[in-house]
């Protein structure tokens, strides 16, 4: 059943019987992810699954099960059709340093709502824009931040979970997040040089003094 998949270059190769097109090829992933949890220590799966540095996957309602991934470092996330309510299937990613979750598909109408699960310690850069999120409290595992695009979320209120990348912040996106209450937690960001936020409702001034207008 697994024969051929293999891992060439970083990537996964998921062989004839899990390369599907359109709708399916997120499920067959899902399948594919599920068998590698499940494979016993030592067998050939999990052996594949430590050797995988690249990812790229269609969100569904449900997070992958990516544990094990220890290697990875760097996931594209597509928003699809489905709402996925978090990440909770992941398991730690301990060198994960590029995250991008592509909501900017045509005609999608999905979302990723909240980071949970997400445990990535070394992220630099994080896209999150146009991806409906609403809670990224999951960031505070991830101190190493300097860019990152929360942009076009409007339901996106509360900044907290950047409290430990503020320090570490050079470039931050947050255009039409509307809703956003604060923006108190960047005190800390004295690395910041490039700050874009939705003009009419909140002024920076020189990045260490927030004011609203």
């Amino acid at each position: 059943l697994v024969a051929d998949v293999t891992v060439k270059g970083g990537k996964l190769a998921r062989g004839k019987r899990f390369t599907g097109t359109g709708p399916a090829q997120p499920y067959l992933d899902l399948a594919l992810f599920g068998l590698m949890a499940r494979a016993p220590a030592g067998s050939p799966l999990p052996k594949l699954r430590a050797q995988i540095k690249e990812l790229d996957l269609v969100l569904l309602s449900q997070a992958y099960p990516l544990d094990g991934f220890t290697a990875l470092n760097r996931l594209s996330l597509n928003v699809g059709d489905e709402v996925t309510p978090d990440l909770s299937g992941f398991g730690p990613m301990p060198q994960l340093t590029h995250l991008k979750v592509n909501g900017r598909r045509w005609g999608s109408s999905g979302a990723l709502i909240c980071l949970n699960g997400l445990q990535a310690p070394a992220l630099i850069e994080v896209d999150l824009s146009c991806s409906r999120v609403q809670d990224i409290s999951a960031l505070r595992h991830s101190s190493k931040i300097t860019d990152l695009n929360l942009s076009e979320n409007p339901e996106l209120v509360d900044l907290s979970g950047l409290e430990s990348c503020a320090p570490s912040l050079t470039t931050l996106n947050l255009n039409d997040c509307k809703q956003v209450d604060s923006l108190e937690i960047l005190k800390t960001a004295k690395k910041l040089n490039r700050c874009v936020v939705t003009d009419e409702l909140w002024t920076i001034d020189n990045f260490t003094q927030l004011i609203r207008p």
